[in-house]
This record gives C-alpha cells, sequence and structure tokens, in this order.
C-alpha cells in the first residue's frame, strides 16, 4: 500500500472525514486528499503526529511494513493475514499442510493473546 492508501484507510478505521482529520493536524481538507491521492507528503513532523495519532510506526504508516506497531509501546498488532503467512516458521512443509482449518485457527487465536498479554504488561 502506498501512504496516501494507508493514511485513507487509518482516516477510515476511525470513522473521520478528511476535514476533521485535517483539523486535528492544523491542515485543511484539500491537504488530506492529496496526501490520501500520493500527490502530497507531510513533512516530517506531521508525519510524526499521525503515527502518533493513528497508534502504528511511521514504516506502517508509510507502507514499508505491513506489520502494525503501536508508535508508543512497539508492540505488534497480530491480524490474521500475517499468522497465515508467517506462523508456518519451525514448521516444515509436510507438517504445515497436515494441520486442519481449526487448528490454524487456535494458532491464530493463541498468537493474539499471547501479543494481547504482551501488551498488558508494558
Amino acid at each position: 500500500m502506498t501512504f496516501g492508501e494507508r493514511l485513507k484507510a487509518l482516516r477510515l478505521e476511525k470513522h473521520l472525514t478528511q476535514t476533521e482529520l485535517g483539523a486535528y493536524f492544523h491542515l485543511g481538507k484539500t491537504a488530506i486528499s492529496l496526501y490520501e491521492t500520493d500527490n502530497r507528503f507531510p513533512d516530517k513532523d506531521t508525519l510524526k503526529k499521525m503515527a502518533a495519532f493513528f497508534d502504528v510506526s511511521s514504516d506502517y504508516l508509510l507502507g514499508l511494513t505491513d506489520i502494525r506497531i503501536s508508535h508508543q509501546t512497539g508492540v505488534k498488532e497480530v491480524t490474521d493475514d500475517m499468522i497465515e503467512r508467517d506462523f508456518h516458521v519451525g514448521l516444515s512443509r509436510t507438517e504445515e499442510g497436515s494441520l486442519s482449518d481449526e487448528e490454524k485457527l487456535q494458532i491464530r487465536d493463541f498468537a493474539k493473546y499471547i501479543i494481547s498479554k504482551r501488551k498488558g504488561e508494558k
């Protein structure tokens, strides 16, 4: 995803209009629209504020990674796609292929539990 696509997705997650998001950063609706269409890019201070506002890393906001990491704590948010892509670490293809859909769901749920437990410790 591009920066603009990521910004728009994060804005919509928070149910904000471009005008509302712009007001938070003292920007107009046009500036947010230009960011979301990748026709303009924020300065580094605005980028940092956006990462803090959405509680994601600047790398995530910039589209450099799909791993959503909290801006403040550095704790990862585990997504189903990440687990589906990464759960096979340490498993041979035969072992991975022998897992049922239910077992894969259990692995995903356990990974989310571990991450949520870690967030509580910070």
